[in-house]
């Protein structure tokens, strides 16, 4: 019975879009992953999904994060890499059980002061983005202990990075590069398999 799958993984198979049917097939899952396809937006009917807590859709043709995500109120990873997300949404910042958030190699320009309100998270990866600016609030996010700010060039760490309030205090490790910043802004194991109700790419390699 597909009541009884709790993960559902179908990575690699040229998907472009989902059919209605498939999100009613499911509705114990909390794990899915569609890395590697051809998605270009986050449907408004994985919120069937009501017990959703890890979503992956790395490496995709996404080119935003819908307003709506924060009704994912039992999410703890969401991982949305190698896409063309250009903003990120307000509402992200209120997604109360997120610990793991990876939107590395996007077009983000910009990151709320309020991602401090993502008080549960721990994880962050935002390398490889378009910043100008990062929000001074980073500096007091004390359950991180793992960020990857690569390809980034700072001009005054100093801003963020203080003693007895800062993100180095409690994370393993952080990564410099270089880009375009410039400044800080205070502003069950059960699995299942894809079926037909998938429309994937004709031309799959």
């Amino acid at each position: 019975s597909n009541k009884n799958i709790h993960e559902l993984k179908c990575d690699d198979y040229n998907i472009i879009k989902i059919s209605k049917n498939f999100f009613y097939n499911y509705p114990n899952l909390q794990l899915i992953s569609l890395k590697n396809n051809k998605l270009k937006k986050i449907s408004k009917h994985f919120l069937y999904f009501a017990n959703l807590t890890q979503m992956f859709f790395d490496n995709n043709e996404i080119t935003y994060i819908p307003t709506w995500i924060h009704n994912f109120k039992h999410l703890n990873t969401l991982s949305l890499s190698f896409n063309y997300i250009e903003y990120f949404p307000l509402n992200l910042t209120k997604l109360n059980s997120l610990q793991t958030l990876n939107i590395a190699y996007n077009k983000i320009k910009a990151i709320p002061f309020e991602i401090m309100n993502l008080n549960k998270l721990k994880t962050l990866f935002f390398n490889s983005n378009y910043f100008e600016e990062l929000p001074t609030s980073l500096g007091i996010m004390n359950s991180l202990n793992k960020i990857t700010l690569g390809w980034f060039e700072f001009v005054d760490l100093n801003e963020i990075i203080k003693p007895k309030q800062s993100i180095i205090a409690n994370v393993n490790g952080v990564l410099f590069g270089n880009n375009d910043l410039q400044k800080m802004n205070n502003n069950n194991n059960s699995s299942g398999n894809c079926d037909n109700t998938i429309n994937t790419n004709p031309n799959r390699n």
